[in-house]
């Protein structure tokens, strides 16, 4: 893989393959194996938390909807606290983050985007990790260092294992499928004009994140789930803090745009409807030309010889 894969005119903040992540993420996923001699109840219930806490809150909600499409607003010290919940995910630092993800908006699926799903579903999913920038900030994962320290003294390796390895290989899959499943399966609410679609097995794990063609259509709404059904834990969680006066000028988009949206949709379905049905009258009256010259030819055939009259 090179940078050229996924890379125009505007050269993105990662140039070069870096064995040093292959190495990292290799031996993340080995941690893993561990809960088969470091697992209890307790530290279950810790790595839930802190999936819950950094993953869900620190990523979803503070990374993803606050900081990169300033889709709703809170007190600074509710801020900074959702910034460093995020950190903790280990996806880097929120400045990376926030411009790695409005990249991908400004060239969703095209040449540029960083997890271009059209160059298949691994590239999408975590193989373009594995692209570092030269000026890669390796002070982002102090925190999480002094995380997994704090977790060894509270429960020992147990703790670590399950807050440290497996919460963060869950996180890092749940986010990653975002950016591969919802390109690939699911369906379309609004026409767009790449290939984010509505993946609800992805939504249920990603707090609501996986309601992607939604998002796409709209990047700064602070709901992704637009139908009644379309369960969206994160919005859900924003609208709670605004019931409480922690966040305030939430953007959603009124039922008039996405009437509008969808009538976008609607009049684009009837063009190709419309153009499907000129090509087959097109292809039937060129049937029908072939089989009249064919009927002719074949009772031209058929036809008896005329007898000869008498003279």
């Amino acid at each position: 893989m090179t940078r050229a894969r996924w890379t125009s005119g505007e050269a993105s903040d990662r140039d070069e393959f870096n064995l040093t992540r292959v190495f990292f993420f290799a031996a993340l996923h080995l941690g893993v194996l561990a809960v088969f001699w470091q697992t209890n109840w307790m530290a279950i219930g810790m790595a839930v938390m802190l999936h819950v806490i950094c993953g869900g809150l620190g990523v979803c909600v503070g990374y993803h909807r606050l900081l990169t499409h300033r889709s709703f607003k809170c007190p600074k010290i509710v801020e900074y606290a959702f910034a460093l919940a995020g950190s903790l995910s280990m996806q880097g630092g929120a400045l990376e983050w926030v411009a790695l993800h409005r990249k991908h908006h400004q060239h969703s699926d095209k040449d540029g985007d960083p997890h271009n799903a059209a160059e298949g579903f691994w590239w999408s999913h975590m193989l373009w990790v594995l692209h570092t920038p030269t000026n890669e900030n390796w002070r982002a994962i102090l925190g999480s260092i002094l995380l997994a320290v704090g977790l060894y003294f509270l429960g020992g390796w147990p703790f670590v294992v399950w807050g440290v390895c497996v919460r963060l290989v869950a996180t890092y899959h749940i986010t990653w499928f975002v950016n591969s499943a919802s390109h690939m399966w699911g369906y379309k609410n609004f026409e767009s004009d790449d290939l984010a679609t509505n993946c609800w097995w992805v939504a249920l794990l990603s707090y609501g994140e996986g309601w992607h063609n939604n998002h796409h259509a709209f990047p700064t709404s602070a709901r992704h789930g637009m139908k009644p059904w379309e369960i969206d834990f994160s919005y859900y969680f924003i609208r709670a803090m605004k019931t409480v006066g922690l966040a305030w000028d939430l953007y959603v988009p009124s039922p008039e745009k996405m009437k509008e949206k969808l009538a976008q949709k609607a009049d684009l379905i009837a063009g190709r409807f419309s153009e499907t049905a000129g090509k087959f009258s097109e292809t039937a009256e060129e049937l029908k030309e072939k089989f009249s010259e064919t009927a002719d030819e074949l009772a031209e055939k058929l036809s008896p010889p005329t007898a000869e009259e008498p003279a």
